[in-house]
């Protein structure tokens, strides 16, 4: 048996769905406590990243615009399309 948590119960504290043994064991070991530690790290970096690039945007010239009828559904690559049309052409 691990006496380590699972990545699934490392995650699990982290959406506020962990069982109140991880939570006591996260205290009690030093190893599991680093690997939550480190994921949390990492996932204020990330999120400090994104609110960096989006209000990097904001003040950017992109601007979104919404189609008001969907867009044509497209299979196969353009090149594909334009030799399978000059094929159909030529019977």
């Amino acid at each position: 048996m691990n006496p380590h948590l699972s990545a699934s119960q490392i995650s699990e504290c982290f959406i506020g769905e962990s069982a109140p043994f991880v939570a006591e064991h996260i205290r009690e070991c030093d190893r599991c406590r680093a690997e939550v530690t480190l994921l949390g790290d990492s996932l204020y970096q990330f999120r400090y990243a994104v609110e960096r690039w989006s209000s990097h945007l904001d003040h950017a010239e992109y601007q979104v615009v919404y189609r008001t009828t969907p867009a044509r559904a497209r299979y196969g690559s353009p090149r594909s399309t334009f030799v399978s049309a000059r094929g159909a052409g030529r019977r």
